[in-house]
C-alpha cells in the first residue's frame, strides 16, 4: 500500500492545481499466461471479470499521466487442456488480484475537442466557460497507446501440489510483484465532458508466482496477464 500512497501523493498537486483531469470507471475481463496454461498467449477458458477506476491528468491534447486501479481474478486448470489431463501432479489455481499502476498515455492524433467561434475580444482567446464563447462540438475517434509501471497484489489458491513442493514452503514467495502494463485502444468523446474507450493491455510481471506455481513446472519464465474492456470517463475540465 505504500506504493499506492506514493503514487497518490505524486498526483495530488496536479489535481489540486489544475482542472485538466478526469475520472473513469472500467469493466472488462482478465486472463493469464503461465504454468497452468498451455495456450501460447492467453486462455479464454479462464477469463474472469475485472473492474477498476482511473484518475488521469491531461498534460495536453496528446498526453496524459494517470493512476489506475484494476481488481479481478485470474485462474488456470490443467483439465482445460486434453494433453494435460493425465499429468501428475494435475494442478489448478485461482487468484484474486489488485493492480495499482502509474500510466503514461499518448494520443497521436490529439483528443477530440470543440471548435470555438466568435472567441476574439480585444485580441484575447477565451477558454470554454466564458459566456461570450460559442461552442460547436465534433465527435472524433482517437487511437491511443499506454505504458507504465505498478504493483500487483495476488493471493493464489493452488490445488494439486504435493506436500513436498517448494511452493508450499514458508516464505517461498511474496504476493506483491512489479507489473509493467502496456497496450492501446480507441476512444471517442461523446460530449465535451464524457468519453468512452475500448482498450486492452498486457502485463509483464517480475515473478513466476502469480499462480503460486513455479519450481513444480517451469521456473525459467515469468507469468503474464492481460486485461481488456470498456472505460467511461468524466472530464472535469471539459474542453481546453
Amino acid at each position: 500500500m505504500r506504493i499506492v500512497t506514493a503514487i497518490l501523493i505524486f498526483l495530488l498537486p496536479l489535481f489540486v492545481s489544475g482542472q485538466r483531469f478526469e475520472i473513469s470507471g472500467y469493466a472488462g475481463y482478465a486472463s493469464y499466461q503461465g504454468d497452468v496454461n498451455e495456450s501460447p498467449i492467453f486462455s479464454l477458458q479462464s477469463s474472469h471479470a475485472a473492474f477498476g477506476v482511473k484518475v488521469a491528468y491531461m498534460l495536453n491534447q496528446n498526453m496524459s499521466i494517470s493512476y489506475s486501479m484494476i481488481n479481478g481474478t485470474i485462474s488456470g486448470d490443467d483439465q482445460n487442456f486434453p494433453s494435460r489431463r493425465d499429468w501428475t501432479p494435475n494442478l489448478s489455481f485461482n487468484a484474486l488480484f489488485s493492480e495499482h499502476s502509474m500510466l503514461f498515455t499518448y494520443y497521436p492524433f490529439n483528443r477530440s475537442k470543440g471548435i470555438l467561434t466568435a472567441f476574439k475580444s480585444k485580441e484575447k482567446i477565451y477558454r470554454v466557460g466564458c459566456p461570450s464563447v460559442k461552442l460547436k462540438y465534433k465527435k472524433k475517434f482517437s487511437p491511443f497507446a499506454f505504458a507504465g509501471v505498478g504493483a500487483g497484489f495476488f493471493s493464489p489458491n493452488v490445488v494439486g501440489l504435493p506436500s513436498s513442493a517448494l511452493e508450499l514452503q514458508p516464505d517461498q514467495y511474496s504476493n506483491t510483484h512489479l507489473v509493467f502494463p502496456f497496450g492501446g485502444g480507441l476512444r471517442v468523446e461523446l460530449t465535451p465532458r464524457l468519453g468512452v474507450s475500448a482498450e486492452a493491455g498486457m502485463r509483464y510481471t517480475s515473478t513466476d508466482y502469480l499462480d503460486g506455481i513455479s519450481d513444480s513446472r517451469n521456473p525459467r519464465f515469468k507469468d503474464w496477464y492481460v486485461s481488456g474492456g470498456i472505460r467511461l470517463a468524466y472530464k472535469f475540465h471539459g474542453i481546453f
